[in-house]
């Protein structure tokens, strides 16, 4: 290996560092202290959003308007002067009738939530994938080395390519919707817009299966996710470009 206390050159140590030299060790022990807030700050709102869908859902239905005005018809005169109307005797009937109750999926149809809440609960389960990868940088510095092909680089490589994907696209998602929201005025159907997330997903794990089945998880260059010479220096020891991440 060609380091230094201040530059790690990646080209002659393209695998597995180690031991960990300064540069890598600080700059992983921040990233891991940021993924810790961000882990735990993601997982809060997500547990509070998750607390409000299911409120929402054992919540009483939505109350028809009905017209204020509205006024029971008199019977006509030549019918029994003491007649009841239909709609009293009606009114009565629904009274006494239990109303039954929804299942998940008939609220979700007949009353969907807020479809710019659900957008806001994707991206937080992407940011959490991102979150994840980020703390595992702990194992890290707890063995003072960078492993390659171990379950703790793959897992890391995993989630931190499907997170960074799977952010920006919910975070596109997000403007598109806006703009059709607020510029255009229109509001998706409930199952286009179901439809939609459900192929965004599949995007998003279709396109990392693919990736782990088109290179074989890697095998000519250390693992799927394993290869650490996407730290490279250039022009100067001390400006790193790309990522510290398996």
């Amino acid at each position: 290996m060609n380091e230094s206390i201040d530059h790690y050159d990646s080209d002659n140590s393209p695998y597995s560092i180690r031991p960990l030299p300064p540069v890598l060790r600080h700059g992983l022990a921040a990233v891991a202290a940021m993924g810790f807030f961000s882990f735990f700050t993601s997982l809060g709102l997500l547990t509070f959003l998750t607390y409000k869908l299911i409120t929402w859902h054992n919540g009483p239905p939505r109350e028809e308007k009905k017209d204020p005005i509205a006024k029971v018809e008199s019977p006509p005169p030549t019918e029994a002067a003491f007649i009841i109307p239909n709609e009293w005797s009606a009114s009565q009937q629904e009274l006494s009738e239990k109303p039954t109750k929804e299942t998940w999926i008939q609220r979700a149809i007949n009353e969907p939530p807020n479809q710019f809440l659900v957008l806001i609960f994707n991206l937080l389960l992407a940011d959490i994938q991102q979150a994840l990868a980020f703390l595992l940088n702990v194992e890290w510095l707890t063995r003072n080395a960078i492993e390659v092909g171990t379950k703790t680089c793959w897992t890391q490589g995993w989630f931190i390519s499907t997170g960074d994907l799977a952010s920006s696209v919910f975070i596109t998602a997000i403007a598109m919707h806006t703009y059709i929201s607020i510029v255009r005025a229109k509001m998706l159907p409930t199952w286009a817009f179901h439809t939609a997330i459900v192929m965004m997903w599949g995007f998003v794990y279709g396109t990392g299966i693919l990736g782990v089945i088109v290179t074989e998880n890697g095998k000519n260059d250390g693992g799927f996710a394993g290869s650490t010479r996407s730290i490279r220096t250039y022009d100067s020891p001390y400006t790193i470009y790309g990522s510290s991440f398996l």
